[in-house]
């Protein structure tokens, strides 16, 4: 790991953690929709984890239980889905669904990354997280399924997205940046083909 990680590791660890069994309890009495009280404490982890920077944070506790909530939120909405039928497309103009050949491109190319990164993950922590991430059980029956308690089930999830999120920001790809003096998106992508002479 580098200093960074290192560092944010330790911030994570005083500053975050202690607050995860109050915010488990605060979101089991939220409705949540079909979110298990804790998918968001590692999406809201994940956040936090992808930060470019935590310096602007000045109420760990607060910042976390905002994240959790915007989790929430984000998570709601997204299941208001509103459908439009249309008969003739060309009313709407729209361009082929298709992708490009570079985009398909590139998506390949990100993906060969990430299953690599993946394949070169610690066991457990590799098994845990292709059983989380990519086959979707809720963190209670990996622990059980793996005989281990939940805590070091969510550790080790934590880890691989952690690992996955520095692998993934190399690559160019689109950093989330959360916190005070936010950034775009694309701000951070053209910054990034700055540097490599894109």
């Amino acid at each position: 790991m580098t200093k960074v990680s290192d560092e944010r590791a330790i911030w994570l660890g005083r500053h975050v953690l202690p607050h995860r069994a109050e915010l488990r309890a605060w979101l089991s009495r939220r409705p949540l929709g079909d979110l298990e009280p804790d998918d968001v404490i590692q999406e809201a982890f994940a956040k936090l984890v992808g930060m470019a920077s935590v310096d602007g944070i000045r109420d760990p506790r607060t910042y976390l239980f905002q994240v959790a909530k915007s989790v929430v939120a984000s998570h709601l909405r997204s299941r208001k889905v509103v459908a439009i039928t249309v008969s003739d497309t060309d009313i709407l103009d729209i361009a082929g669904s298709d992708p490009s050949a570079e985009i398909v491109l590139s998506d390949r190319q990100e993906l060969q990354r990430l299953a690599r990164g993946i394949a070169a993950l610690p066991e457990p922590t590799r098994t845990i997280f292709r059983l989380r991430r990519v086959e979707q059980l809720p963190q209670r029956e990996i622990a059980q399924r793996l005989r281990m308690p939940e805590s070091t089930v969510e550790k080790h999830v934590s880890r691989a997205i952690f690992q996955m999120s520095v692998l993934l920001g190399r690559g160019g790809s689109r950093r989330v940046v959360a916190s005070k003096g936010r950034v775009e998106a694309e701000r951070v992508e053209d910054d990034t083909a700055d540097r490599t002479g894109d």
